[in-house]
């Protein structure tokens, strides 16, 4: 397993008192998820991943770069239907129990039952909803009131303002701030399935895409790196990037 992992001072908003360090898991993660699953581990959530960016702001340069400069993969999930309609649910990895030997995939998603579309609850978007938002530049207060940004961070429209205003602030190069109008955020969507799909959702780096979101990234050829925890904070001595 291609792993990377990154050390907190400290991380209560992301339920990790013992302060374990972060693992990243790269590559084809149809593979690498049931593995991790099995280890104990689980995957962060975008909820997660933003409030870890927002607490290293202000801690070391590599830290901050760590997480503020690269993408990543999250533990919700996107499904996909061949309307064109898609349904995003939170912290959805360990309820679908993704496998690399029983699933067939169809460019890169995992092909799911009908019924699998009723039995998870989550935010439903409309064909014309995802024609709408897709790929449209969004400006930094368009984001604080768009309501798929608004479900992935857990209906907390505290954290969303002050995540938008820290990627304007410091998520240019090296921390440096960004033109407010050049911080668009926008959100991708994938083109409607032949077959209803299931796929991870991604938030990209700061520094040269905005820290956009990704509904529906492949899990053949991921964009970013999916970020995890292990429920019990073991993560060994030689998995860590101190």
């Amino acid at each position: 397993m291609s792993v990377q992992s990154f050390l907190p001072t400290s991380a209560p908003m992301l339920r990790n008192p013992l302060g374990q360090p972060y693992r990243a898991l790269e590559g084809a993660l149809r593979l690498e998820i049931p593995s991790a699953l099995d280890g104990g581990y689980q995957a962060l959530s975008i909820a997660d991943i933003v409030m870890r960016r927002m607490e290293v702001l202000t801690r070391a340069t590599y830290l901050r770069r760590n997480w503020w400069d690269y993408a990543f993969q999250a533990g919700d999930v996107a499904l996909y239907t061949p309307d064109g309609s898609v349904k995003l649910v939170r912290n959805a990895v360990e309820q679908l129990q993704l496998s690399p030997v029983l699933g067939s995939y169809l460019d890169g998603a995992l092909v799911c039952a009908d019924d699998l579309l009723c039995d998870l609850e989550g935010l439903v978007l409309s064909r014309q909803e995802v024609d709408e938002m897709h790929c449209r530049p969004l400006t930094p207060r368009e984001v604080e009131a768009n309501h798929v940004w608004l479900y992935l961070l857990q209906d907390n429209a505290h954290l969303l303002k002050n995540y938008v205003d820290a990627v304007v602030r410091h998520g240019g190069p090296n921390g440096e701030p960004k033109q407010p109008d050049m911080a668009s955020m926008w959100l991708a969507f994938s083109p409607p399935p032949l077959l209803a799909t299931v796929s991870l959702i991604a938030i990209s780096d700061a520094p040269s895409n905005d820290s956009s979101l990704f509904i529906g990234s492949s899990l053949e050829s991921p964009f970013g790196r999916l970020a995890v925890r292990h429920k019990r904070g073991r993560i060994p001595a030689s998995e860590r990037l101190l």
